[in-house]
Order: C-alpha cells, then structure tokens, then sequence
C-alpha cells in the first residue's frame, strides 16, 4: 500500500473495489489532511456504501476547506434522506450563495426539501427555477410533476411525470417500444409500483382495451390468476 496516489485509489474506488480504495483514502489523509480531494472522495465512497452519518463527516471537513457548492449540494441531499428537512434546507441555502453550475441542482433539492415538509408552493417555486436554468433537467421536471399531480393539475403534471423514465425513478419495461397515445394498435400495459398501486390502477384497464386493438397486460405473478379473472378478453 506504499507509494501510491489519489489517482490510484480514484481507480480502485471506481473499478468497484471499494475496501481497498477506502484505505487507500485513510492512508492519503493521514498524511495530506487538509487536502480537499481525498476527503470528497472518502465521503462519496462512503455515501454509496449507505454509510452516511461518516459521510456526513467527512463532508462538513470538505467544507471547511472549500466553498464548493457540490458539497452543500451532496449534504443536503444526504440529510433529506435522514428526514432531517431543516438542516438540508440550512446546506443547500447555504451552497445557493455562490451555486456557480450547481443551481440547477441545488434549486432541485431544495424544492423536494420544501415539498417533503408540507411546502409544496415554495417547493413549485425552486423546481420551475431549476427547469428555467436547465431546461431538461429530468430530475426536477420529474419532482415538479408529483407536486402538480399532488395538486390534481393533471395536464401539465403528466407532461412532467413522463420525465421519470430517464430519471430512474420509474421502470422503463419497454423503452425500445413506442409511448402510446391512444391510437388503434397493440398496446403492452405493465406496473411500476407494488402490488397495491398495480390493483388500484388496474382499474384503467377497460378503458385501455376500448381504445386498443390489443392488450397484453404485464403483470406480478401473485396477480396473475385475479387478473386473469378479471380481465378474461387481454392477454395476462
């Protein structure tokens, strides 16, 4: 483990090795402290390995030896997942006094932020901001349509709930075949959500076998045979 540098434990932190990158890490900060690289790293490798109270650490030591606007950006991030809403509010206004080419991104997580704490207007607010700086900004686009359809302003919130297909929010089963729009045609339905949501809105099924000439309807293999049942004239 002698001799080695940052760009080696770069290299095995994103080959996957995360043990021996992690040492690697440890060791460069012992004898580099105050070196900001090694510790943003540290606290990436740690975030992905869902360690993230040390990785709340090892972020609040990179703040203090950057103004860097991603790592308010990370911390908030990692406090909205701990539910700690005020203290990822606190971070990210704080990354938004010199946000530089993280607006957007700070804009997207500070209206989740206020949406998750029952504030869905200021939430609306920051997420149009980031779509105004970024235009295609999936991950907002994605938020801002659960804040409108939460909302029942169904037009404009199903515009963007579409984006969550490319933001790895919602399963894309078929992504090589085309979106449907209600034309006369084969259609494959298939859920996105648990058991409970795949009941509930199998009630849009009749209206989708009216409108199509055929529909194979992907299903969970508990539901196969109620399903089956239920809609005898499709394909389950």
């Amino acid at each position: 483990m002698q001799g080695f540098t940052l760009q080696d434990a770069l290299k095995k932190h994103l080959e996957g090795d995360m043990g021996t990158a992690e040492r690697m890490y440890r060791a460069i900060l012992e004898r580099h402290p105050n070196k900001f690289e090694p510790c943003f790293y540290m606290a990436s490798l740690l975030t992905q390995q869902n360690k993230i109270g040390e990785a709340i650490v090892f972020l609040y030591r990179c703040s203090m030896l950057s103004d860097n606007p991603v790592v308010w950006n990370n911390l908030g991030s990692l406090f909205r997942r701990l539910n700690h809403t005020e203290l990822a509010k606190e971070v990210l206004l704080k990354g938004m006094e010199n946000p530089g080419e993280l607006e957007a991104d700070l804009c997207n997580n500070l209206g989740t932020t206020y949406v998750n704490e029952g504030a869905p207007s200021s939430g609306e607010t920051f997420l149009r901001r980031a779509i105004r700086i970024e235009p295609e900004h999936v991950q907002a686009h994605w938020n801002l349509g659960l804040v409108l359809l939460e909302n029942r302003r169904w037009e404009e919130g199903w515009k963007n709930y579409h984006y969550g297909t490319n933001s790895d929010e919602r399963i894309g089963r078929w992504l090589t075949w085309p979106q449907w729009y209600g034309e006369k045609t084969s259609v494959c339905v298939y859920g996105e959500q648990g058991l409970g949501d795949e009941i509930m809105f199998s009630s849009m099924i009749p209206d989708v076998t009216e409108a199509a000439e055929e529909v194979v309807f992907e299903c969970h293999p508990r539901l196969e045979q109620t399903f089956k049942r239920s809609f005898p004239g499709i394909h389950i």
